[in-house]
C-alpha cells in the first residue's frame, strides 16, 4: 500500500481546556478568553508515510502539524476593550482547513473575550490556530489588520509585505508585530448617519471627520451626528470648517447629547465651528472657547450664518461657559454671526467677552433676508462692545420685518454686564425693523457714545432696544443698571424713529440711572410717529442732572 497522509491522526494540545475536535476547520469558532491566553489552541498532528497502520509500523513516518498566528499589537490610546482581531488580504489566500483542496478565504478573524489592553500597556497578544498548509504571501501584498473595540467600527492598519514575502505555515508560531503608529481610527465611533443610528462622535478626529463629511455631502438627505463623550479640543490649532458657502444647504442634525466641547478655538476670516450650517444643532455644552475673525467677516461660535432662504436652521439648548469673540466689520454674535430663516431657543451664554466693529449681539449679530426668531435665551456676565450702529445684549440688528425676540434675558454676573457701541445700543436688541421684543429683561451698563450718522446725530440707547422702527416692545423690564447716551435715550427704548410703535406693560426699576443728555425719556427717549402707543408702563428710574426729559 502506498504511503498516505490520512492513515492516522493524533491530537496535541496546549492549555488545560479541550476545545473542538481536530477535524473541523481551523479558523471557524475560535474564541480567546483573556489577553495572551492560549487555552483555546488545539493543534492537529497527522502521520504521513505510514504504509499499513494495522501493523503500527511507523518506520520512516513523518508528522504534519497545524500552526498558530500570533498577533502582538501595540494599540493606540482610547482603545481598551477588544472584541476581535483580524488579518485580511486583497484576495483569498488563507487556507480554512488542513485539506489542501479546501476553500480559501481573504480574512482570518479571532473572537476575543475579557480582553482589556489598558491593563497591559496597550499591548494585545492574541493567538489563532491556522492550517498546516503553507500560506505564502508575496512581497508587495497589502495586508489589513483590524481591531474591534467598544466602537461599532474597527481600528485598521494597512501594512505592505516587504521584500522576501511573508509566510504563515504549519508546525510553528508565526508572529505578526505592530507598534502603535499610524493606526487608522474609525471615521466615527459608530453609526451610519441616519436618524435612527447617527454617526457617533467620541474624539477630536471624529469631529474633523464630521467637518469633512458635511462639506463633501452633496444631497438632500440630512446627516445625523451625536456626541457620546466630552471632547477637549485644546490640541487643535488648525481648525478649518469646510462648509463655507450658504449655497451648501445640505442639512445636518448635531446632537450634543449634553456633552461638553472644551477649549475650542479658531482664527479665520469667518471664524466658527461649522461655518455655514442648516438643519439643527442642539443639546451641547461649550467651555472656554475663543473665536477670532478677520477684519471684514462675520463670525460666531457655532456658525457665521445659520440657515438660508430655502433651508431653515434650528439652534436649541446650547450652553456656553466662557467665550471670547473678536469680530471684524461683519456681524458678530456669541453663537451665530447672521441668522437667516433660523430659530434660536433656550440657549445660555455665560461669561462672554465680545468685541467687533460690526453688528454685534450676545446670541447673534444680525437677522436678515428671511424671518428668524430668538426665544428663551440668556446672556450673563457679558461685556459686548462694537463701534457699529446696532449692538445688543441678545441681538445686534434686524433688517427683516416680522422677527421676534421673546423671553430673553441679559443679566449681571458678579456685577459684570455691559453693552456698548457707537449708536443704536440696547440691553436686548440694538436696532429692529417691525420687530417684536416680548417678555425680556435686562440689567447692566448700556451705553452709546457716538452718533448714528451725519444726518442723524442720535446716540439711540435703551435699556431694552436702542432703535425700534414700527416695532412692539411688551412685558419687558430694565433694572439694576444704567443707560447712557448723548441723544435719544430711554429706559426701555432710545427712540421710535419710523412707523408707529407699541410699548406696553414695561417697567424701568428704581435701581436704574439714565444719563440721557438731550431728549431723554423713562420709557421712550424720542417718538417720531404720532401713532405710537405707550401703555401700562412704570418708571422708577433716576435721571442724571444733565438729562433733559423731553419724551415719555
Amino acid at each position: 500500500m502506498a504511503p498516505t497522509v490520512t492513515q492516522l491522526s493524533a491530537k496535541l494540545k496546549t492549555g488545560s481546556k479541550k476545545m473542538s475536535p481536530p477535524t473541523r476547520g481551523t479558523q471557524s469558532g475560535q474564541v480567546q478568553s483573556g489577553n495572551a491566553n492560549t487555552d483555546h489552541l488545539e493543534w492537529n498532528a497527522m502521520l504521513e508515510g505510514v504504509a499499513d497502520y494495522s501493523s503500527l509500523n511507523f518506520s520512516g513516518a513523518g508528522c504534519k502539524q497545524n500552526g498558530a498566528l500570533k498577533f502582538h499589537l501595540q494599540l493606540p490610546e482610547g482603545l481598551t476593550q477588544v472584541e476581535w482581531v483580524s488579518l485580511s488580504a486583497p484576495e483569498a489566500i488563507f487556507s480554512t482547513a488542513n485539506d489542501p483542496s479546501s476553500e480559501k478565504v481573504d480574512e482570518l478573524k479571532l473572537t476575543l473575550q475579557n480582553v482589556d489592553v489598558s491593563e497591559s500597556n496597550q499591548i494585545l497578544t492574541a493567538y489563532m490556530m491556522v492550517s498546516w498548509n503553507e500560506n505564502a504571501i508575496a512581497a508587495g501584498t497589502e495586508l489589513t489588520i483590524k481591531v474591534k473595540g467598544e466602537q461599532d467600527e474597527p481600528w485598521t492598519k494597512v501594512k505592505t509585505v516587504g521584500e522576501g514575502g511573508f509566510t504563515i505555515e504549519g508546525g510553528k508560531v508565526t508572529s505578526l508585530k505592530l507598534n502603535n503608529a499610524d493606526w487608522d481610527e474609525p471615521m466615527f465611533w459608530g453609526g451610519d448617519g441616519t436618524e435612527s443610528t447617527p454617526y457617533l462622535i467620541k474624539t477630536v478626529q471624529h469631529m474633523r471627520n464630521m467637518n469633512d463629511l458635511i462639506s463633501s455631502h452633496a444631497g438632500a438627505s440630512k446627516l445625523y451626528f451625536k456626541l457620546v463623550d466630552d471632547i477637549d479640543m485644546s490640541s487643535v490649532s488648525d481648525w478649518q470648517y469646510k462648509n463655507n458657502s450658504a449655497s451648501n444647504n445640505w442639512p445636518i442634525d448635531f446632537d450634543g447629547n449634553n456633552k461638553t466641547v472644551s477649549n475650542f478655538s479658531m482664527t479665520r476670516y469667518s471664524a466658527s465651528l461649522f461655518g455655514f450650517v442648516c438643519g439643527s444643532v442642539h443639546d451641547v455644552i461649550f467651555k472656554d472657547a475663543v473665536i477670532t475673525a478677520g477684519e471684514d467677516k462675520t463670525s460666531g461660535l457655532l456658525a457665521y450664518q445659520a440657515g438660508n432662504g430655502t433651508t431653515a436652521c434650528s439652534i436649541s439648548n446650547i450652553t456656553v461657559n466662557g467665550l471670547a469673540v473678536t469680530g471684524g466689520t461683519g456681524s458678530t454674535g456669541g453663537l451665530v454671526g447672521t441668522l437667516v430663516n433660523a430659530t434660536v431657543r433656550d440657549c445660555t451664554v455665560n461669561g462672554l467677552t465680545l468685541t467687533g466693529s460690526g453688528y454685534a449681539g450676545g446670541i447673534a449679530g444680525n437677522m436678515s433676508t428671511a424671518v428668524s426668531t430668538i426665544s428663551g435665551c440668556t446672556v450673563s456676565g457679558a461685556s459686548i462692545s462694537s463701534s457699529a450702529n446696532g449692538v445688543g445684549g441678545i441681538l445686534g440688528y434686524v433688517s427683516v420685518e416680522g422677527a421676534s425676540v421673546t423671553n430673553c434675558h441679559f443679566l449681571k454676573d458678579d456685577d459684570a454686564a455691559s453693552v456698548g457701541g457707537n449708536a443704536a445700543v440696547g440691553g436686548i436688541l440694538g436696532r429692529g425693523t417691525s420687530t417684536t421684543v416680548s417678555g425680556c429683561n435686562a440689567e447692566g451698563t448700556i451705553s452709546a457714545s457716538g452718533t448714528y450718522s451725519t444726518n442723524e446725530a442720535y446716540s439711540l440707547a435703551g435699556g431694552i432696544v436702542g432703535r425700534s422702527d414700527s416695532g412692539t416692545v411688551q412685558n419687558c423690564s430694565f433694572d439694576n443698571g444704567s443707560v447712557t447716551g448723548t441723544d435719544r435715550t430711554g429706559g426701555i427704548a432710545g427712540a421710535n424713529l419710523t412707523g408707529a410703535g407699541n410699548y406696553s406693560n414695561c417697567t424701568v426699576g428704581s435701581h436704574v440711572t439714565i444719563n440721557g443728555g438731550t431728549i431723554t425719556g423713562g420709557i421712550l427717549g424720542r417718538n417720531h410717529n404720532q401713532g405710537t402707543i405707550v401703555s401700562y408702563c412704570d418708571v422708577k428710574a433716576n435721571f442724571s442732572e444733565t438729562s433733559q426729559r423731553n419724551c415719555i
